[in-house]
């Protein structure tokens, strides 16, 4: 699901498998640069986005920008930063969106 997820919000790549067949990797949003391009992505729509670190899971928040930090409209909890980023940002732009 992790790797659907930052298909589904952040930046594909394309790339070649063994067959020589382009294929998208997902793997650019798992990263610290990753997060980097979904906050500037997320800037772009007017949002900002907020990190934070509870011991083992992470936490972010989207929030519409110049507007009171006290209306969330995507939030994530996960193991990782990059995945609760991409979690967050997806329920932002994507407000009733279910993943399968």
């Amino acid at each position: 699901m992790q790797s659907r997820l930052a298909c589904l919000v952040g930046r594909r790549v394309l790339q070649r498998d063994r067959r020589g067949e382009l294929g998208v990797s997902c793997s650019a949003v798992d990263t610290w640069h990753g997060i980097g391009l979904i906050a500037h992505g997320l800037a772009r729509q007017d949002r900002d986005p907020s990190l934070t670190r509870d011991r083992d899971p992470w936490g972010a928040s989207v929030f519409v920008t110049g507007r009171e930090h006290s209306i969330v409209q995507g939030s994530g909890w996960q193991a990782t930063p990059w995945g609760t980023v991409q979690q967050a940002a997806f329920q932002a732009l994507h407000p009733g969106a279910v993943l399968e």
